[in-house]
């Protein structure tokens, strides 16, 4: 752990050093500060990686080596021979390690079939570059001429340079890590350096070290940087040749480019000399970075937006997520897939409640089919009950024909809809057409309803049930359902007597007559009440209160009905104090 937090504390110490050294080496322009910088950043790179991959950490060994003795030459210092080819070579093996690196490591994205044909073509042109501007112009240099040793290490290390230039493009121009970007951007800037000061060289020797060298110094500097910034990606992932992130970037780079083409044409800059090609190449390097890092912000948010509609972990309250929502069409493109996410979500949640729905009534006509049996035995009993007094009686008719219609009613629905391929589930309309409507005289059936209670709850102490009514609603006559209505008032009279929970209380039925013709039946009772918060809620399927067994189908029964009769339920209520239904 403390050596963990010795490497993070040398990566942050190099990373606030990075650039204060170049500013300095730019304020200086010396040759002397000018290699002793990336000499540094070498000696940094290989100590960052040096807990990381062996060949990448080693390159930067033989790099720091081949840099410190180009960097002496550049001050004038006469440097033997062996050491002038030591560094050469060491360039070379720099170079050739580097190549190994980038193979092993991003062989997934250079054996795919496009990238393949894409990163031929880079190296073709590479190669011709490196062959007709900087080996042949030095193959036929007189003063000094090459050694054997000098054709064949730059004949090396020109196909090297022309391979890891091809496979450095190809790796910023995919990569979908800043790490990566950063990194391999800077590696990029150090081959157009790299291929600069060579062609300077080839053709000027005796001079000092050109001024692409500052190119080298920035590239370095970039690559140390990128080594010190966390990885950004679970895996490395790689853009396809076809997605926004590499099309952007190529698009950003054919424009800049024809703008540097256009401008050669009309001789507005010559390539002719060291400087000129210098100058095309930092440019083309301009505009590459440009299109790149804007391509690599533009792809990375479309990828947000992507992890966004598929429900990944995105941290909405991010400096990044918010700037970025901010813009209009990333900020239309969120609110309409979570308007369309709302939908979804309240549609499976829709969907859920019919599979529930379909299932209770699929049950419920299993119970009404096998209730039948045992409903007949009791019609049998029934009849022969000569002993109990006729309002007995009269009672238990009524309940074994409410309970033989109940189980009749669902049968009828369940064929009906059975018959036309559909499921039993009605709206409002579908509601309203099933089943036979009468006009029915109103006090009578409240008055057997009521009756009918009062004998269930005869058992229970202090369980009253009381029902008045005023003159006006004597001979008031509705238009409804008979058995659904009864079941209606049947349920609200035993929800009033469960909220006394086996204490005792009065409900009271009152029916009266309204100024608009209508009529008012108001169940009442002084049991536990309802809090606010639940009350809000009751009438919902599943919503109930005060019950030991409640399922919250008894009001959302009775709410429904009522409101397809087309008339009006409300319920008022008070914690402790008890509740008042009206219909």
């Amino acid at each position: 752990m403390n050596q963990e937090k010795n490497k993070l504390s040398f990566e942050t110490l190099a990373r606030l050093l990075i650039i204060p050294l170049m500013a300095y080496s730019f304020a200086v322009a010396k040759d002397g500060v000018l290699w002793r910088t990336y000499a540094f950043f070498d000696i940094a790179c290989f100590l960052i990686l040096l807990r990381g991959p062996k060949i990448h950490s080693l390159s930067f060994l033989f790099l720091f080596v081949a840099d410190t003795i180009y960097g002496l030459g550049t001050e004038q210092i006469k440097i033997p021979d062996f050491f002038s080819n030591l560094s050469e070579g060491f360039f070379t093996v720099w170079s050739a390690l580097l190549s190994s690196h980038i193979i092993y490591n991003f062989q997934r994205v250079i054996r795919s079939k496009d990238w393949s044909r894409t990163l031929f073509i880079f190296l073709i042109f590479f190669l011709f570059l490196n062959f007709y501007f900087v080996l042949v112009p030095f193959y036929h240099r007189n003063e000094p001429p090459p050694t054997l040793f000098n054709l064949i290490n730059s004949t090396i290390y020109g196909g090297l340079a022309a391979a890891n230039t091809s496979l450095v493009i190809l790796i910023t121009l995919t990569s979908k890590s800043f790490k990566s970007l950063t990194i391999y951007s800077g590696y990029l800037l150090l081959f157009f350096s790299d291929f600069a000061t060579r062609y300077h060289t080839a053709f000027f020797p005796q001079n000092g070290a050109p001024w692409s060298d500052y190119g080298w110094m920035i590239g370095m500097g970039m690559i140390a940087f990128g080594l010190t910034l966390k990885n950004d990606t679970r895996d490395e992932n790689y853009a396809d040749l076809f997605s926004t992130r590499v099309l952007l970037s190529l698009t950003v780079v054919l424009i800049s480019l024809s703008s540097i083409i256009i401008a050669i044409y009309f001789e507005l800059f010559k390539i002719n000399d060291a400087f000129g090609i210098s100058l095309v190449l930092f440019l083309f390097y301009y505009s590459w970075l440009t299109a790149n890092y804007i391509a690599f912000v533009v792809s990375n948010h479309f990828l947000m937006i992507i992890g966004l509609l598929r429900s990944t972990s995105v941290n909405h309250r991010s400096t990044l997520f918010k700037f970025f929502s901010k813009i209009d069409e990333v900020d239309t493109i969120i609110k309409e897939y979570l308007k369309i996410r709302e939908k979804n979500d309240l549609l499976a949640q829709n969907n859920q409640q019919q599979e529930q729905f379909v299932a209770l009534a699929q049950l419920s006509a299993q119970v009404s089919h096998d209730i039948r049996s045992p409903l007949a035995a009791l019609e049998m009993i029934s009849s022969s009950l000569n002993e109990l007094p006729e309002e007995k009686r009269l009672i238990t008719r009524n309940s074994i024909n409410r309970i033989r219609d109940i189980a009749n009613s669902l049968l009828d629905k369940n064929r009906a809809s059975l018959s036309n391929g559909e499921q039993m589930i009605y709206s409002k309309s579908e509601f309203m057409e099933s089943g036979n409507f009468s006009t029915m005289l109103l006090n009578p059936l409240i008055d057997l309803m009521v009756t009918e209670k009062r004998q269930q709850c005869r058992n229970q102490v202090g369980v009253m049930i009381d029902f008045s009514q005023n003159a006006e609603t004597y001979g008031a006559f509705v238009r409804v359902k008979p058995l659904e209505f009864q079941r209606v008032l049947s349920n609200l009279i035993n929800n009033s007597i469960d909220s006394f929970q086996d204490k005792g209380g009065l409900v009271e039925v009152v029916l009266n007559a309204t100024s608009d013709g209508r009529v008012e039946i108001k169940i009442k009772d002084n049991g536990c009440g309802i809090p606010s918060h639940v009350l809000s809620q009751i009438g919902k399927r599943g919503i109930t209160f005060g019950k030991k067994n409640g399922n919250g189908l008894g009001i959302h029964h009775a709410l429904s009905t009522i409101e397809n009769f087309g008339g009006e339920f409300k319920i008022e209520s008070n914690l402790n104090q008890g509740t008042i239904v009206s219909i």
